[in-house]
């Protein structure tokens, strides 16, 4: 798999990931430690890309994952202390 970018990048175990092949490595070692499935078949569909929409769909889970698995590195669900959400 080529090391296609994430723009703008992902934080994942404490590491801050720029492409998909580092998600996939970080992924694999979270899935590892922790024994989670769906992360393991998150390394799959992203180890398996072979078309650009592929990546974009792998990319779009891999940031869905982030943000349902509520994981404290997920992209932009931090807020400044005392902020208050607008929605």
């Amino acid at each position: 798999m080529r090391q296609l970018p994430l723009y703008p990048p992902v934080s994942i175990r404490g590491k801050i990931v720029r492409s998909l092949g580092e998600a996939a490595y970080e992924l694999r070692q979270y899935a590892i430690e922790q024994r989670d499935d769906e992360a393991r078949r998150l390394v799959h569909a992203i180890r398996d890309i072979r078309t650009v929409f592929d990546a974009e769909i792998a990319e779009g889970r891999l940031r869905a994952w982030l943000i349902a698995t509520d994981n404290e590195h997920a992209p932009g669900t931090k807020r400044a202390p005392g902020t208050k959400s607008v929605a």
